[in-house]
């Protein structure tokens, strides 16, 4: 399997992981959301794309 991710800051509260995979890409995302929901818990929020992840720290979480 040859993959890549990358990530970089996206805005002031959230952060863009891409991935570029050539086979099992819906794999490689659940097991990457699940670890980052695993770590985080309820300050986060994930929005999934095809092949990128958008994390977004909840307001509360920030302000703290």
């Amino acid at each position: 399997m040859d993959s890549s991710i990358h990530y970089h800051r996206y805005n002031q509260h959230s952060l863009l992981i891409t991935i570029s995979e050539t086979t099992d890409l819906l794999d490689l995302r659940l097991c990457v959301v699940n670890t980052i929901r695993g770590y985080f818990k309820d300050r986060i929020i994930i929005n999934q794309g095809f092949n990128s992840i958008l994390v977004l720290w909840r307001e509360e979480s920030v302000n703290q």
